[in-house]
C-alpha cells in the first residue's frame, strides 16, 4: 500500500501536469465539436486540490487517502482485478475532473467555449460544514468561490451570467440545502 504523501503527491502532480499542458488538441471548426466545446477554469488549490491534501483528517472519516489512487477509483479489488476499484463515492468530483481532462473538445479558450468546467469539490469542502467546527456557517459554502469566480477575469462570468458554468458535486442535494 503506497504512503499517504506518496499518493497525494502523484496525484498533485498529475493534476499540475495536466492542467499546465491542458490545450485543444481538436481542429477548432472539428464538425463533431460544435456546440461542445468546454474551456477547464482554472481555480486556486483551495478549491480541489488542496482540500485532498488533509484526506486523514476529515470528521467522520477514518481516512479516506487510500480512495485518491488511480484519480479518485481508488485501489483495486483484488490483484487479479482489471476493472474493479474501491471507490468511494465522494470521490466523483476527482473522477469527473480527470476524465474531463481526456474531453476531446477542450478549448484553452473561454470565449470560445460552449460550456465552462469548474473542477471544484465541493462534496468534499461540504465535509467541514457537515461535520465540522465551521456547522453554523454553511450558509458560506460557496461563496468564496462565486466571489473568485467574478473577481478572477470577470468577463467570463458575466457572459452568461455564471449559466454555462457547471460543476458535479458528489452529495445528496440535501446536503447543500439551507431552510429559509
Amino acid at each position: 500500500m503506497a504512503s499517504r504523501p506518496r499518493i497525494l503527491i502523484w496525484v498533485a502532480f498529475f493534476f499540475f501536469f495536466e492542467f499546465v499542458f491542458c490545450e485543444s488538441v481538436v481542429d477548432p471548426d472539428a464538425p463533431e465539436c460544435t456546440n461542445r466545446w468546454i474551456h477547464i477554469r482554472r481555480l486556486p488549490t483551495r478549491f480541489n486540490l488542496d482540500l485532498l491534501t488533509n484526506c486523514s483528517e476529515y470528521p467522520v472519516f477514518d481516512d479516506f487517502c487510500p480512495y485518491l489512487a488511480n484519480h479518485g477509483l481508488g485501489q483495486k479489488t483484488h490483484n487479479n482485478s482489471h476493472s474493479w476499484y474501491r471507490t468511494d463515492p465522494l470521490m466523483l468530483e476527482l473522477v469527473f475532473h480527470r476524465r474531463m481532462l481526456e474531453y476531446p473538445c477542450l478549448t484553452s479558450d473561454p470565449s470560445a467555449a460552449d460550456a465552462i468546467f469548474l473542477p471544484y469539490y465541493g462534496g468534499i469542502d461540504a465535509i467541514r460544514y457537515l461535520f465540522g467546527p465551521e456547522v453554523n456557517s454553511s450558509f458560506e459554502h460557496g461563496l468564496e468561490l462565486y466571489e473568485f469566480l467574478q473577481q478572477d477575469s470577470p468577463e467570463v462570468w458575466s457572459r452568461n451570467g455564471g449559466h454555462d458554468h457547471f460543476t458535479v458535486l458528489a452529495r445528496p442535494a440535501w446536503d447543500f440545502s439551507q431552510s429559509l
